[in-house]
């Protein structure tokens, strides 16, 4: 785990969060809510929290996830496992994933990218729980626009009080 998508790091700063603008690939935000997706993450939360690791589980299995579901789509698709013909039809389809609809550009980037920031607002005391609701880590700045589930409050000063 790196940064602040460590749990342990969240607990930690608690309230010294507050302010704070992050990069992440997913938050489990209103706009996030992907067929398959509530479902997978619960799964992992019981399998990670029996094993004493990773309470959360929001960042790295949705994304494995859904690469084993286009994976597998291409494969069946084409009936092969030559990489030429793999990487052909993943350049020419669309699909649909527990991260949601999405294909591949000429350039192998996604077609229409999802960039995706969160501050951490109204972050009190260290416990776990809190980091379970989207509220306190809110989607600021994102493309596209539909996922977007908060505004950014600022200057930083105004989001320490």
């Amino acid at each position: 785990m790196i940064g602040l998508l460590s749990t342990n790091i969240k607990m930690t700063l608690g309230p010294l969060l507050n302010g704070i603008v992050n990069h992440v690939d997913f938050m489990p935000a209103p706009g996030f809510a992907f067929p398959g997706l509530n479902a997978l993450i619960r799964r992992y939360q019981a399998k990670a929290s029996a094993a004493g690791i990773d309470p959360l589980g929001y960042e790295f299995p949705r994304s494995a996830y859904a690469a084993g579901q286009v994976l597998a789509n291409a494969v069946e698709a084409t009936g092969s496992l030559d990489q030429n013909r793999l990487a052909a039809y993943l350049r020419d389809h669309r699909f649909q994933t527990v991260i949601g609809e999405f294909s591949f550009a000429q350039d192998d980037e996604w077609a229409k990218t999802r960039s995706l920031f969160t501050q951490f607002q109204h972050v009190n005391g260290n416990d776990l729980g809190q980091f379970r609701d989207w509220a306190k880590e809110v989607v600021l700045v994102l493309w596209p626009p539909e996922y977007r589930s908060d505004d950014i409050i600022y200057p930083y000063a105004a989001a320490r009080q």
